[in-house]
């Protein structure tokens, strides 16, 4: 029964150190580089080993706001860690663009139109290496993922669960609003039967939500000890659009997140509302989780 409080105690975090959404009755702006957005994977044979300490970039999501998020590996041990920043980009001449990655480096394109990109990578170091990179920009499009692929700042959340043993008063779903008290959060679940501290609950207080049009979610924690959830999701078409995701979390010692979940995913004027639920199995008891994040656009 702990761990189904735990992703209770995880979600509720989502709530801290945030401010009270305005009522407005404006939409989503366009994101403001919709047209260089991408996600690259390069080949890994193809740097020297002596970059960065060793440490390789194998991909690199450019979204369409302006985040970049850049998955590094070391080949010595195969543990992986993510850089996430903002980038700027620069038309050098025609056909070549330049994206500047700040403390990471540059990447000049040649051609970036093509389904594989020569790429000039520039370390922050200053050392540069001619690479080539697989490039995949559109899996999700249309209005919807012009409206969905930006960074989130969660403002509300919304969590319930139920089945297995756990007391009615948890069944009930519990709305935590924008400058919720973490103590009172981990009096909540405390009383709810799961002993948690502040600390526990502040440690997964998640920064953003991040969502590529090539199909890529990441959840980046306030906790810069905390590597970011990656995963994949999917979407149908249709008023409320159907949501599933995937995270990609064996990276991490103790993934408290459910590594699956579906839902729905709807936008009220400059807000977007994720609901998901998921199935968590504990002790042969299978446990019902519901998640309902309102966030608004992290500028």
């Amino acid at each position: 029964m702990k761990r189904i409080f735990t992703v209770i105690a995880c979600a509720a975090a989502l709530l801290t150190a945030c401010t009270k959404p305005e009522q407005t009755t404006e939409t989503l702006p366009a994101p403001a580089h919709k047209n260089h957005h991408a996600s690259l994977t390069f080949s890994r044979e193809e740097f020297a080993n002596e970059i960065d300490n060793g440490i390789l970039p194998i991909t690199l999501d450019l979204t369409s706001d302006g985040h970049f998020i850049m998955c590094k590996i070391n080949p010595a041990d195969g543990k992986q860690r993510f850089v996430v920043g903002e980038y700027t980009f620069t038309e050098v001449k025609s056909r070549t663009i330049r994206y500047d990655l700040g403390v990471e480096g540059k990447l000049e394109v040649l051609d970036p139109e093509a389904n594989r990109w020569k790429v000039k990578f520039t370390t922050g170091s200053g050392a540069s290496y001619d690479v080539s990179a697989s490039v995949i920009k559109d899996r999700i499009t249309g209005s919807f993922a012009d409206d969905l692929c930006r960074s989130w700042r969660p403002v509300t959340l919304i969590v319930s669960a139920k089945g297995g043993d756990l007391p009615a008063s948890v069944g009930v779903a519990k709305t935590f609003k924008v400058g919720g008290d973490l103590k009172a959060i981990a009096d909540y679940l405390y009383e709810s039967g799961v002993k948690v501290t502040v600390e526990q609950v502040a440690k997964f207080n998640i920064k953003n939500i991040l969502f590529t049009e090539a199909g890529k979610v990441y959840f980046n924690f306030k906790d810069s000890s905390l590597q970011p959830y990656s995963g994949s999701y999917n979407i149908n078409a249709g008023k409320e659009e159907n949501f599933s995701y995937n995270f990609d979390i064996s990276y991490q010692d103790n993934p408290v997140i459910p590594v699956k979940g579906d839902g729905t995913i709807t936008f009220t004027k400059k807000q977007m509302s994720l609901y998901t639920e998921a199935d968590v199995t504990v002790s042969g008891k299978v446990y019902r989780v519901s998640l309902t994040i309102v966030c608004e656009e992290d500028k």
